[in-house]
Order: C-alpha cells, then sequence, then structure tokens
C-alpha cells in the first residue's frame, strides 16, 4: 500500500510540475475546418432528436433509437473502410446525409420521414468518422483546443435558444427543425469537402506501447459516458429557467478548461482532477438536497460538468495523433461501438428498475470511477501521460521532435552542413513547421537566441526564407 501511495503522489507531482502551455496564436485560421467540421457534426448529434423529430416506430422500435442505430453503423462502416484514399468516402457521406434530410424536410410524420431521418443519421455516421480523423490527424493542438470549446460554446447557445423559445413555441419549431439544422449541417458538408488526403498524417504501425496508450484514452473517453448518464437524471433541460442554468455552466466550463490548458498552462490530467470533483459534488447535491434555493445552482453545475465533455473529446484526439495507426483507429473504434451502447443501457436500467435508488447508485457509481482514477493513476501516467507524451501534448504540432533531431542529423551527416548541435535542434524544429516562439519554449532560450541560429543555418544551408528550407529539406507546411 505505502508503494502504491508513493507512486501515487509521484505521478502527480510530475504531471504538475509540466506547466508548457498552448497558445491560441499557434492555431492556423486557414485549417480550422478540421476542426469546425467536428464541431458540426457534434452539435448536429447533440440535438438530432429535435433536428429529426417524428413519432413514427418500426416494429415497435422508437425513431430515437433506429437513428441511433443508423448513426452508430455506418460511423464503424466507414471506420472499417478508411484509408489515406478516403474523399470518396466523404463524398458518399455528405451525399447521403444532405439526401435524407432534404427529402425528409417538408414530409409530415410518419415512417416515410422516419426513413429519411434515420438514412440522415446514418450519413452523419460516416461524417462523424471523417471528421474525427481530421480532428485527430491534420489539426494541431491549438486547433484541436478551439474546436472543442467551439463545440460546447455552441451548445450553450442552443440552451439559451430554448430559454429565449421555450418548446412549443412557432419560433422554437422554426429554430429547431429548419434553421438551425440547416446551418450545422451545412457547415458540416462544407468544412468536410475542404478535407484534403495530403494532410492526414497517420502513423503506418503501431507499437505495443502506442497500444497501451491509446486504449487508456480510450477508456477515460468511455469513463465520461458512462458517468454522463448517470449524472443527468435530475436534468430538466426542456424548462426555460434550468436551460438557462444550464448555459450558464457551460459558459463556465468553457472558462475553466481555456484557463487551464491556456492561462494557467497546466495538462489535461488537471482538467479531469476537476471533472471528477464536479462529479461526486453534482451527484450528492442532486440526489440528496431537493431544495427550490438549489435548483438554479445544480444546474449551472450540471453545466459547468460538461468540461469532462469537451476534456474526453480533447484528450482523444491528441492520443490518437500519438498513438494511432489506422489499423489501431479501426480497432478503437470498433471497441468504443461495441462498448458505448452498454453505458446507455446501464443508466437507463438502473433508472428503470432502481428509481427509488438512483441517488444512491449514482454517488456509488461516481466514487468508484474516481477512486479507480485515482488508483489507476502510475500506470496511466506511464503509458499515457508518460514524460514524453506530456512534452509532445503541450507541442503544437504532435510530431516528435526527436525524430525530427534524428532525421536533421542524417542531413547534417550526408550533406556536410556544417551546422552546431544547437542549429541542428533548430532546424529539425523548423522542419516540424513551429514558430520562433514555439521553439523557444521548446528549448527554453529566448525568440533572438533562435532567429540568431535561424539566421546562421539559413546561411549554411544556402537558402533566403523557411519555405526554400522546407523545398529542400523538409515537408511542405504552412508560412509563419
Amino acid at each position: 500500500m505505502k508503494g502504491v501511495l508513493h507512486g501515487i503522489t509521484t505521478s502527480f507531482t510530475q504531471l504538475w510540475q509540466k506547466s508548457e502551455g498552448l497558445s491560441l496564436r499557434d492555431a492556423r485560421p486557414a485549417r480550422l475546418f478540421y476542426v469546425l467540421a467536428y464541431s458540426f457534426e457534434l452539435l448536429f448529434y447533440a440535438y438530432y432528436t429535435t433536428f429529426l423529430p417524428t413519432n413514427a416506430k418500426l416494429f415497435g422500435v422508437g425513431a430515437s433509437m433506429l437513428m441511433y442505430i443508423g448513426h452508430i453503423l455506418m460511423s464503424l462502416v466507414i471506420m472499417l473502410l478508411w484509408s489515406a484514399k478516403f474523399k470518396r468516402l466523404i463524398n458518399i457521406s455528405v451525399a447521403v446525409t444532405l439526401f435524407g434530410f432534404a427529402a425528409g424536410f417538408f414530409l409530415p410524420d410518419g415512417m416515410p420521414k422516419l426513413l429519411f431521418a434515420v438514412i440522415t443519421m446514418a450519413g452523419l455516421g460516416g461524417c462523424v468518422t471523417s471528421a474525427r480523423c481530421g480532428f485527430a490527424f491534420a489539426a494541431n493542438n491549438t486547433e484541436r483546443l478551439l474546436g472543442v470549446v467551439f463545440a460546447l460554446a455552441g451548445r450553450a447557445v442552443m440552451n439559451f435558444l430554448n430559454a429565449a423559445f421555450p418548446g412549443g413555441s412557432f419560433w422554437h419549431s422554426v429554430l429547431f427543425t429548419r434553421v438551425l439544422p440547416v446551418v450545422f449541417l451545412a457547415g458540416l458538408a462544407i468544412c468536410l469537402l475542404r478535407f484534403r488526403e495530403a494532410d492526414m498524417e497517420v502513423k503506418e504501425k503501431a507499437t505495443s506501447e502506442d497500444k497501451r496508450g491509446m486504449y487508456w484514452a480510450l477508456a477515460i473517453f468511455v469513463a465520461f459516458f458512462a458517468l454522463d448518464g448517470y449524472t443527468r437524471f435530475m436534468d430538466t433541460e426542456g424548462y426555460a429557467h434550468e436551460a438557462l442554468m444550464y448555459g450558464i455552466g457551460k459558459v463556465i466550463a468553457i472558462v475553466l478548461f481555456v484557463l487551464v490548458l491556456v492561462r494557467l498552462k497546466k495538462n489535461i490530467w488537471h482538467i479531469w482532477n476537476l471533472f471528477f470533483c464536479l462529479s461526486i459534488v453534482v451527484a450528492v447535491l442532486s440526489g440528496f438536497f431537493h431544495s427550490p434555493v438549489l435548483n438554479a445552482p445544480v444546474h449551472i453545475l450540471l453545466g459547468a460538468y460538461e468540461i469532462g465533455w469537451v476534456a474526453a473529446l480533447y484528450l482523444l484526439g491528441c492520443a490518437q495523433r500519438r498513438f494511432a495507426s489506422y489499423k489501431l483507429l479501426k480497432q478503437s473504434t470498433a471497441i468504443f461501438v461495441i462498448v458505448s451502447p452498454l453505458t446507455t443501457l446501464s443508466d437507463e436500467l438502473a433508472e428503470t428498475l432502481f428509481p427509488e435508488h438512483i441517488a444512491v447508485i449514482t454517488l456509488i457509481y461516481v466514487l468508484l470511477f474516481a477512486v479507480a482514477f485515482f488508483m489507476a493513476s502510475p500506470v496511466i501516467h506511464k503509458h499515457l501521460f508518460s514524460a514524453a507524451w506530456m512534452d509532445d501534448l503541450h507541442n503544437v504540432d504532435m510530431t516528435l521532435c526527436a525524430e525530427e533531431f534524428k532525421k536533421a542529423g542524417q542531413v547534417n551527416k550526408e550533406n556536410a552542413l556544417g551546422l552546431t548541435p544547437r542549429e541542428m535542434e533548430v532546424f529539425a524544429l523548423l522542419l516540424t513547421d513551429m514558430s520562433f516562439k514555439q521553439i523557444a519554449a521548446a528549448l527554453k532560450i529566448s525568440d533572438n537566441t533562435i532567429r540568431f541560429h535561424s539566421k546562421n543555418l539559413y546561411r549554411k544551408l544556402n537558402v533566403q526564407s523557411r519555405t526554400e528550407l522546407f523545398a529542400q529539406h523538409g515537408k511542405n507546411a504552412l508560412s509563419e
């Protein structure tokens, strides 16, 4: 027991000492469509039963379940077919989604509308696979952060609109069945069709260590969704007042998320600690203290609790870029498709079979997950939050610097460039498309020193600019 506690203490101490942070200036505006596509899909999926309203059933199975099945199966199929040549898969997914939605847009409720709603969600399943790959393999860390913040901000706006235009009103119907779904699908289609095969950087093979890191990231991702259903049994978002409080809570979650990762320059581990604290507080307040006075604070906390949602998306996207090959990505997706329905079924069964004990069950469930996360921290740290991974997590480009150092050394040897060791390091980082400021932070020296080394190596390499450097020695990338 003493050894376990020592390991936990050491892990948290090492994690706390990692202070390199992200800068929002590192995002490339011309490439934000890779994260916006994922955000638009997440927003549409979050409200698909509202955007595609129908009460029709098929063999006694409700519309929402049929749409969910179509979505998850198509997502899995497209993932299994995914490869470096993916443009056709994207085009098919977008076409199916838009066809299903357009065909059912003006239809009255009934079986035809249900059919086209299922087609829409099936196409959306292909779109989410495509968007997820762009989010993981073509975006940098800062862009991913902006993407998940945009998605959560969109959900907050949806709450505010629910509060301003309550369900049943004319404007609610217009917004949620006509305007917003068209906007989200149009944004999704425009972003997806801009994807380029050359921008996806994926490992050819994944090592056993990669698999352990990927599976731990997936486990944390699944853990959030397993907890999510339990902690929401008090959610009454349909009422205007609760929807407003819920939206305020989501804004707080956005502020906390950006504050920890950007301003305080801490890592995603601390977001998870905050998430588990919020989980316990929400479970206690919503389950055991039923008071009108606490109604607003509880719903604000429920909104703030969604910091776990953006943390799960952000961490999994970063982990996929760091660890996953296409084969490993397909394996982890298949696992999630199998496990995800079980997490949903779990909380629904608990609410159905033990409605009077749901508060106690929820608290026990949350505490078990929190304790398990705490006790597993040494193993998680070793395989997911290792020293190399933590350093890499706070670099804008997920490409490992060590690989570029090796590459730079080989170039130096073959071409007799005569670079100093420091110039070789700067040269290697320039090839990763990092800015001077990012390189300075990585090497812990000043911007001016980086510019001095860059000027010298440009002279030795006989190039005049970063563009010429890439053309002769590296890969094409955007300019600083």
